[in-house]
């Protein structure tokens, strides 16, 4: 079980015991830099006056561009009330 792109598994053995440790600890690390940087874009949308609904709006352009990702989307979906929080 993998991501894939473009059909293809994206995965590659790394080494033996605790590799996945290691894979995981990265990813998480990453993973917490880009919430990090979601929060202060919503902050300095906050400082730039903008409505709830144009914070989504914007989240809902950078969705649909290179930062496609289900971590631009749940800011999208809670902005625009999609779900309660």
């Amino acid at each position: 079980m993998c991501a894939k792109s473009n059909g293809d598994p994206y995965c590659e053995g790394i080494g033996i015991g605790g590799a996945g440790d290691l894979v995981k600890m990265v990813h998480n690390g990453i993973e917490y830099g880009d919430i990090q940087l979601i929060c202060a874009a919503r902050h300095l949308m906050l400082a730039l006056g903008m409505a709830r609904k144009e914070m989504a709006q914007e989240f809902d352009v950078w969705n649909k561009g290179v930062l496609d990702s289900f971590l631009i989307e749940i800011p999208h979906d809670f902005l625009n009330g999609d779900v309660e929080g």
